[in-house]
């Protein structure tokens, strides 16, 4: 109980927490001492960015300032304190977040070329995230009481904070809302906890967007101010209070449920009524227009890509062997029966990787992973695939990169093209197999550009300016074996048009296909200004696809705010629709033809509710007639069109003007208070007192200082404190510790023997991420501390250690040091904790502490420790092996031995960050007794099963059972102190893990009950269990 206390009493589970999760570096885990922040001031507003980016707080202010007035009358409040915006191009984030720290401030990373495809409409980045974070500070604002910051997640659910800040600065739309909000009515899958789905925060945003929406479009505008200004002064001692649902019911005169459940009926009578009318994935099935693309792996599909076949090859596609039509493709991009297919696996499995399917036997052959973005490409002769994935660039910032891997390869093979390049859509060139073209961001706009990969030289092939960002491109195919000249590319213009385009390489014409103009009109989003075609209608044009012979482009159009399938015939000018599902299509790839399909098939995704994506080939022949939007019955669509009073314009002019002063930028004067309490404890043996702790934090991650202490009233002796100042302003995270801590009782000697030890102590530590072997889902770190410590055992003369070997614990100072090397490669998936399916890791670590100073302790001490997890023999069971070896010299205190330990004890770190410390000392379950000596090596063999994915058991709120896994396992242990082995133990057993959720998620914890003997003693039993051990132990499932 007594770190429980220290804990509260810091008030570091309250403040700490939630500071070091809203930064820039808890993002990315990096810092940043290379970058120059810089401040501009306008009225409202203090604009922080480095100095690389001179001038993009002349874009920001005009954006921030018509958001201050917009949303100040729209929501009713005028904060006078200044809000802080933080913008930094550091890594390619798509994102930004807002924080109700201090006066509030918001951070966003900025120039992400890859947002594009992640939304739609026609505002840029710039004005989309400011006006949208700034809401969300509005809002926090707006819902201030009494109860201070730990009010605020009453005050603020998620669902409604995002749907706020939706309505306020966008319009209703298919990436920000419909297209998720109408694929779950359809399945009837609406609920966003479920854990069905990785696309769950996107349904999280879409339903709080159509609440508000449907709210502000039944009952007014005026409501959502009253609900955001009501207070509740019942609380105790008259503390003025709010809370979302007691707000919403006391303002509306009905409870939140049942406002709830009219907006469900009201939305499903709305989506079903437009699926009524259109068409559905099964039609075309049923139809024979489409055909499932059978054997598909993962439930999410983000590419389709079919492998040319190579020259001499017999054609793969059904049937078998028969030849390409009259008029088909050329030979080498006849269908191979293999399609590149990126997906990620699962929701409690979001693991990303790129597969090789073999359409003939089903097989997939996983050949890449990590955070990789579509378009993936094959090159000519089929052999190579070619993709962009994020990864650590200069300075650790995380960039995307281009890769390329043998399509028959293993995961882990790709060669890397380009380093911190932030670049996307690589596409080899037909004809010109050393060429790669490739969309390549600087600033603000995207452009073409060509790589030679045996010079590495670049050809930039386009000229774009202001704000451009391009989001797939793909070659023309030649017919034969001719080079092609001309790329089909998707961009989002700096004037806010999403067309397809084409370039021509030679002369570097480019072409709008889509945008809407009038024949023979100038293309003013070129800098060339060349002509354009006639367009089709429609507001957002991505994802060209051409034909196998180059004379037609298949695209996806969000007219009807889900995707559609378009085709644009090059010879002609006209464009046909070719699918208008209720639930949308995306064509990602086209296959060569064949006998049946004169013109082949589209590679297409379509949704199958929101737990899965289902994949058709699709004949390319198809079309369905261009009727216009599907319409509602009147009275059910007024809310996709509710807007605020006052609304922010979607273009902003840049006005340098509106900045009042620059100066550079302080992060001492910027170190904000989080939170701070105190209050009376009791803590048993170790008396009573007063309690107080403090948390402050600079935004930017650069300080931090959190602490706490009790004074003891009836012993001061017994009073303690703990403080810690981090420092993220140099490469390596750096921390330095105060403390006095009594510490928990902790066996030693036999069983029921223990004593208290009381230490103050002075630590510093420098953690170095190393970023030189990066590779997905793998992080490497140098770890080094150094602590001077001061130890006093207590209550010693009652200890037990007779036939333990154990010396008594002693007094003594100690400078230790420590120097560790690790690596970890360790996949997501929901159940790590109790059982990962994937992963190895490896830790190398050197401890000592020299004899100066005073000190009494001098020794060195070497350990080394890996593990593997390996699969098992059915399904998702899994061994998991393990060993760690160490040996020490030299004459250490006391009760700091080497060897194997009798228990399973494990120590707590206190405030701010509740984690567990399991001692360096193994354990061989099944033995109660100490072995000791000066080098040790340790084995575990175990092999696990899944049992349940959550036990559905809540302990009065605040505690739930989850994954529970069980384990037959081998433990090993040698000891020496010579030449000889002093000890040797072979344990055997079965153990059960589970997973302890804690206050709603924010902490997890594995613990395990399990039974286990000497393997000598298999098999025996005695009634006082002496040749059986049953014990208890909290541990997580991989070492480190």
């Amino acid at each position: 109980m007594f770190p429980l206390v220290l804990l509260l009493a810091s008030s570091c589970a309250l403040g700490a927490l939630p500071a070091e999760a809203q930064s820039f570096r808890a993002t990315t885990g990096r810092n940043h001492p290379e970058i120059d922040w810089r401040v501009a001031e306008t009225e409202h507003f203090e604009i922080v960015y480095p100095a690389r980016l001179s001038g993009i707080e002349a874009k920001a202010a005009p954006i921030a300032e018509e958001s201050y007035d917009a949303l100040s009358e729209n929501l009713g409040i005028a904060p006078e304190e200044k809000f802080t915006i933080y913008l930094s191009d550091q890594d390619e984030v798509a994102n930004g977040f807002a924080v109700p720290l201090g006066g509030g401030y918001t951070q966003i990373w900025v120039h992400v070329n890859e947002f594009a495809t992640t939304w739609t409409g026609r505002a840029k980045w710039l004005r989309k995230v400011i006006a949208h974070e700034l809401a969300h500070l509005f809002h926090y604002r707006a819902v201030e009481s009494d109860l201070g910051l730990p009010g605020i997640p009453l005050a603020t659910p998620s669902f409604w904070t995002e749907g706020l800040a939706q309505y306020e600065t966008e319009t209703w739309n298919a990436q920000r809302g419909d297209r998720w909000l109408r694929t779950a009515v359809l399945a009837d899958e609406l609920s966003y906890e479920d854990g069905r789905s990785i696309r769950n925060g996107r349904l999280r945003y879409a339903v709080g967007n159509s609440q508000v929406r449907y709210l502000a479009a039944a009952r007014g505008d005026s409501t959502i101010r009253k609900i955001l200004a009501h207070r509740d002064t019942s609380g105790i001692f008259g503390l003025e209070g709010y809370t979302f649902r007691s707000a919403f019911e006391d303002v509306t005169g009905e409870d939140y449920e049942t406002f709830y459940e009219d907006w469900r009926r009201h939305v499903n009578v709305y989506y079903n009524s437009l699926a009524g009318r259109l068409p559905a994935a099964d039609s075309l099935i049923a139809d024979s227009v489409a055909a499932p693309l059978e054997g598909t792996p993962g439930r999410y599909l983000y590419d389709l890509q079919p492998a040319p076949r190579p020259k001499g090859e017999a054609d793969r596609s059904p049937p078998r062997g028969r030849s390409t039509p009259r008029g088909g493709a050329s030979t080498s991009a006849a269908d191979s029966g293999r399609v590149a297919v990126l997906s990620v696996i699962s929701p409690t499995r979001p693991l990303r990787r790129l597969y090789v399917l073999d359409r003939e036997t089903g097989e997939a052959k996983p050949v890449a992973e990590g955070a990789i973005k579509a378009p993936v490409s094959w090159s000519r002769d089929g052999d190579s695939l070619f993709f962009a994935r994020t990864t650590r660039g200069e300075h650790g910032a995380l960039v995307n990169d281009l890769f390329a891997t043998n399509a028959g390869g293993d995961v882990g093979d790709a060669e890397r093209l380009t380093h911190s390049r932030r670049a996307a859509a690589p596409a080899p060139r037909p004809g010109r197999p050393d060429q790669v073209a490739f969309v390549g961001a600087k600033g603000p706009a995207a452009n073409l550009f060509l790589l030679n990969r045996r010079t590495g030289e670049e050809r930039r092939l386009t000229a774009f300016t202001g704000d451009v960002q391009i989001s797939a491109l793909t070659w023309r195919p030649t017919g034969g074996p001719g080079v092609s000249d001309t790329l089909a590319f998707a961009r989002f213009t700096d004037a806010g048009v999403r067309d397809i385009a084409l370039l021509d390489v030679g002369s570097e014409r480019v072409t709008s296909i889509t945008t809407p103009r009038s024949k023979g009109e100038a293309d003013r989003s070129s800098p060339r200004g060349e002509r354009t075609l006639r367009g089709a209608p429609g507001e957002d044009h991505r994802v060209p696809v051409f034909s196998p012979d180059g004379d037609r482009l298949a695209y996806t159009i969000f007219r009807d705010d889900v995707p559609n399938i378009f085709i644009y015939d090059l010879t002609d000018g006209d464009h046909r629709r070719v699918t208008n599902l209720a639930e949308g299509a995306t064509a990602y790839g086209w296959l060569a033809p064949d006998s049946t399909h004169p013109r082949g098939r589209l590679a297409a995704v379509t949704a199958e509710g929101k737990a899965r994506d289902r994949a058709l080939l699709l004949d390319a022949t198809h079309a369905t007639p261009d009727t216009g939007n599907a319409s509602a019955p009147p009275g059910f669509s007024q809310w996709t069109t509710a807007r605020p009073p006052q609304q922010i314009p979607t273009r902003i002019a840049v006005d340098a003007s509106l900045v009042e002063s620059r100066r550079a930028y302080s992060a001492r004067d910027n170190l904000t208070h989080v939170i701070s309490g105190g209050f009376p404890y009791y803590a048993g043996s170790r008396g009573y007192g007063l309690a107080a702790g403090s948390v402050w934090y600079e935004p930017l991650g650069t300080h931090a200082f959190f602490g706490g202490g009790g004074l003891a009233v009836d012993d001061p002796a017994e009073s303690f404190f703990y403080g810690e100042y981090r420092n993220n302003q140099l490469r390596p995270a750096l921390s330095l510790t105060a403390k006095r801590l009594p510490r928990e009782p902790q066996g030693y000697g036999r069983s029921g023997s223990s004593f208290e030890e009381t230490t103050s102590a002075l630590q510093f530590e420098a953690d170095w991420p190393v970023d030189t072997w990066p590779r997905p889902y793998t992080e490497t770190e140098l770890e080094t501390e150094i602590e001077l410590a001061d130890y006093r055992p207590r209550d010693t003369g009652d200890l037990d250690l007779a036939g333990t070997g154990l010396p008594p614990p002693e007094e003594g100072q100690e400078l230790r040091f420590e120097l560790a090397l690790e690596r970890k490669r360790l996949p997501p998936y929901a159940r790590n904790l109790v059982h990962p399916l994937d992963g190895h890791g490896w830790r190398l670590q050197l401890s000592g502490a020299p004899a100066v100073l005073g000190t009494e302790s001098q020794f060195l001490r070497l350990g080394a420790a890996a593990f593997q997890l390996l699969p098992g023999l059915f399904g998702r069971h899994r061994l998991y092996l393990y060993g760690h070896a160490q040996a020490q010299t030299g004459d250490p205190l006391a009760q700091n031995v080497l060897g194997l330990r009798r228990t399973d004890t494990e120590d707590f770190r206190l405030p701010p960050f509740f984690y567990l410390n399991v001692p360096e000392n193994e354990r061989v379950r099944g033995y109660r007794s100490y072995a000791l000596g000066n080098r040790v090596a340790f084995g575990t063999a175990e092999y696990r099963v899944p049992v349940a994915s959550g036990l559905q058991t809540e302990v009065l709120g605040l505690a739930r059972l989850g994954a529970t896994s069980a384990a037959l396992f081998a433990d090993g242990g040698l000891v020496w102190n010579g030449a000889t082995p002093t000890a040797r133990r072979l344990g055997l057993g079965a153990e059960l893990k589970n997973e302890v959720i804690l206050a709603g998620g924010a902490l997890r914890v594995g613990h395990a009950l399990g039974v286990a003997q000497p393997a000598d003693r298999l098999g025996t039993y005695d009634e006082r269990g002496t040749d059986y051990r049953a014990y208890y132990r909290v541990q997580a499932a991989v070492p480190f």
